[in-house]
């Protein structure tokens, strides 16, 4: 969903001049860490946080390289933010994880006080598969 939401905020609305076309977020970088904190604080502020994310850059006050790691930062943080009300925060979470996205869902996470374990989906994956053979069809690996 956060993808998708990404795609449509990035390619088709006003914030389309505010982020690179290929950005490339990572879980260290400043504006994305900023984007998560303002999205727990205030999980249902992700409307104003958009339109200051514009307004930061039409100001001169932020790069349009950092409106794409910023945008990240809120949309994940929100996402958790709401997840977190509809369906409460478990003790711990074990996250599949993959490339980069899967770092900035862990860094998120994290902040939000998770206790998280993060496993490789590839590996998840090939393990479940192999499961569900022997327990359908009796192989063995």
């Amino acid at each position: 969903m956060t993808g998708e939401l990404f795609s449509v905020i990035s390619q088709h609305s006003i914030l389309s001049h505010a982020v690179e076309a290929a950005g490339q977020t990572a879980a260290n970088s400043r504006p994305f860490r900023d984007g998560v904190g303002a999205a727990l604080l205030a999980p249902s502020g992700l409307t104003s946080s958009l339109f200051r994310l514009r307004a930061a850059q039409l100001l001169g006050f932020e790069q349009r390289g950092d409106g794409t790691d910023r945008l990240s930062g809120l949309l994940i943080g929100s996402e958790i933010s709401d997840a977190t009300v509809r369906f409460g925060q478990p003790a711990s979470l074990r996250l599949l994880r993959a490339g980069r996205l899967g770092e900035l869902y862990e860094f998120a996470l994290r902040e939000r006080g998770f206790d998280v374990t993060a496993d490789d989906a590839e590996e998840a994956s090939r393990h479940g598969l192999s499961r569900a053979a022997i327990n359908i069809w009796g192989a063995q690996f």
